[in-house]
């Protein structure tokens, strides 16, 4: 005889979500969640149905509630949170709800901009103090927050040097199965050269490891974890809004909620330049200043850490490039050039 299935239980977890009578419409725009915009009478709404949900607490819905409890600008209203019990005491966050933001991305304004020939260093600067704002908010809870800070050690650039050769080697693993038809025989010639000879092989996991021997301090806090243009939203009152706190999708959810360092979003925005400037068609010198301003504007709410800052910097950015040329790779083969010239 077959028994019932058990019931599925929910909690919901309410932010500034209070509204009865929304109407609600799919939104069809790509994304791996499923998206709907509810029309309110107090505002709009995005409603964001996680596809793949895991057990755990979800970082995007910890950070948009964390947040949301100071009001904090730089990001979406929080409306609410909605768990599913997984029957051992444990919770898994299935939906995400915060207030809609209307306007454009910071990626559409500097594709049509560098196309122009205008290099808009004065907003790229207000976009870096915006995600320098939010990183000093995501490390002012406390000790025993899951928002607070923990400094960086060098423990910390070990971990970081066995990560990008770990992430070296999946590159190497994916070269040896054989060239997708959409990526260009040259960039697959000249990256397997670089990366899958023994020569090459050996060069960028000494590069890799000499990350361990970074000396820099600093602090480890919560961080975006998959920072881009697509993700910073200039709305149409004016104000600069980040979205997407998931992090990177090719990650466990224990890795995205991991604390790790601020200049890891500083380093997303650098290689997100990077791709605007290729698409676009224009030279990395125009780039280069959007780069520079970010980084400025970031360092006014955030302080460099003391020691070689920048090598760091260069370290996760590299990272970020072999990541980048991992996924397209996967995902997307006739973009794969884009970040194959980083490495």
């Amino acid at each position: 005889m077959n028994q019932p299935a058990p019931k599925r239980r929910f909690r919901a977890i309410r932010g500034g979500f209070r509204e009865r009578s929304v109407v609600w419409s799919p939104l069809d725009c790509g994304s791996t969640n499923r998206l709907w915009k509810g029309r309110g009478k107090v505002c709009d709404w995005l409603l964001k149905w996680y596809r793949y949900p895991e057990a755990g607490i979800h970082p995007e819905a910890e950070i948009a509630r964390f947040l949301g409890a100071f009001d904090h600008v730089g990001v979406a209203g929080f409306g609410g949170i909605l768990e599913e019990s997984l029957g051992d005491g444990g919770w898994m966050t299935v939906a995400l709800i915060q207030e809609w933001v209307e306007g454009s991305t910071a990626w559409e304004k500097v594709i049509r901009e560098l196309r122009d020939g205008v290099v808009d260093v004065v907003a790229a600067r207000r976009w870096g103090r915006t995600v320098g704002g939010v990183h000093a908010a995501l490390s002012s809870g406390g000790k025993k927050s899951e928002f607070g800070a923990e400094p960086w050690t060098e423990s910390d650039s070990r971990e970081l040097a066995k990560r990008v050769e770990a992430l070296g080697v999946k590159l190497l693993s994916a070269l040896s199965e054989g060239q997708p038809s959409q990526v260009c025989p040259l960039v697959w010639t000249e990256l397997r050269a670089r990366w899958s000879t023994s020569e090459g092989e050996r060069e960028w996991r000494q590069k890799a490891r000499a990350l361990a021997e970074v000396q820099v301090g600093g602090a480890r806090s919560r961080i975006h974890g998959d920072l881009h243009l697509g993700q910073i939203l200039e709305a149409e009152n004016g104000a600069t809004i980040l979205v997407d706190f998931e992090g990177e999708p090719l990650r466990s959810i224990k890795e995205r909620r991991a604390m790790d360092a601020p200049l890891r979003d500083v380093a997303g925005m650098w290689r997100s330049f990077s791709y605007a400037g290729a698409v676009s068609g224009v030279g990395m010198e125009r780039v280069e200043g959007l780069q520079q301003s970010f980084l400025g504007g970031w360092s006014e709410c955030m302080p460099f850490p003391e020691g070689n800052w920048r090598l760091l910097l260069n370290g996760l950015i590299w990272e970020k490039a072999i990541y980048e040329t991992l996924y397209e790779l996967r995902h997307r083969p006739d973009w794969m050039w884009v970040p194959a010239q980083a490495i």
